[in-house]
């Protein structure tokens, strides 16, 4: 299966190219001149996230957006990095590998993580406008992704996703954006008293707002549910379930093809809620400032 995805990511991006060629020679064969890269980088140019959660918008076609960002600061001091790569296709789908985040527990510390993943998002294709939202569905592949347990056993963990989200334009000042995680996750041990391997599907909500403060600046939060695993050991099983992420930080569009983000974010123990702890506090785990950027490229 994914051969086949490889090999139909790989068909998708010589098409383009050759769509590419093709549009070019039409437009010198016309006797119009293709616009240049100073015209091109003028946009406009949509950006298909918030700050992690995926947004109902793709990439625009022919365009190619990269963005990522790190932590700067973290209570943990376990300093990560996320990244997204988009190729747009005809202003309806996009091509992608995204860093999806979840959940890790090692050595009974929970730590959060990333999950590589390539997938294609299509957006239904019609207009949108006033409370009649933009709705896309996405099908994304993860990578297999080692766990070191420091013992003889060994544990891969790895998460295929189904994402379907929605985004409401509210008078161009306040966008809403809803969506929900279908979540093929699994945990394969091997070793002596390496635990049984699990699967488990999980349904992870998630929701963002972006409030408009200017053309070029935006304030934005997102919360959502994300995978977490939790490998076992010859005495303990493995587990599967969920965690919650939240962020708040400003999006400022500094070029029309350059981006800038920051945000603070807070990792939620569900468990420690669900449990109705009264210590409200220890429910945030972990905190982190985060620095990020995306940039588009018009291809």
């Amino acid at each position: 299966m994914r051969r086949s995805f490889i090999a139909l990511l790989a068909g998708g991006l010589v098409l383009g190219a050759s769509t590419s060629v093709a549009a070019e020679e039409d437009e010198t064969s016309s006797g119009r001149e293709a616009p240049g890269w100073r015209e091109a980088l003028r946009g406009p140019f949509r950006s298909s996230r918030v700050f992690a959660l995926p947004t109902a918008h793709v990439v625009g076609a022919y365009q190619l957006s990269l963005s990522g960002d790190a932590s700067l600061l973290t209570e943990s001091d376990a300093l990560s990095t996320t990244s997204v790569v988009a190729l747009g296709f005809g202003d309806i789908a996009q091509l992608e590998y995204r860093s999806a985040g979840a959940v890790t527990e090692t050595n009974l510390v929970d730590d959060e993580t990333v999950l590589d993943t390539f997938g294609v998002q299509l957006q239904a294709p019609y207009r949108p406008g006033g409370w009649i939202p933009a709705v896309a569905a996405a099908l994304r592949l993860g990578l297999p992704q080692a766990v070191d347990s420091g013992t003889s056993v060994s544990h891969e963990q790895r998460a295929d996703d189904l994402y379907f989200v929605a985004s409401w334009d509210v008078r161009r000042r306040l966008l809403l954006h809803t969506g929900l995680r279908i979540t093929g996750a699994q945990i394969a041990s091997e070793g002596e008293g390496a635990p049984a391997s699990i699967k488990e599907t999980l349904w992870l909500p998630a929701a963002a707002i972006e409030v408009l403060l200017t053309e070029e600046a935006r304030i934005a939060a997102e919360v959502a549910l994300v995978p977490r695993f939790s490998p076992g050991s010859a005495d303990r099983a493995s587990e599967i379930s969920r965690g919650g992420f939240g962020r708040v930080g400003v999006r400022w569009q500094l070029h029309p093809a350059l981006v800038v983000d920051a945000s603070v974010g807070y990792r939620i123990e569900v468990q420690l809620l669900e449990a109705e702890r009264t210590d409200m506090a220890r429910a945030l785990v972990d905190w982190d400032l985060r620095l990020g950027a995306e940039v588009f490229v018009p291809w």
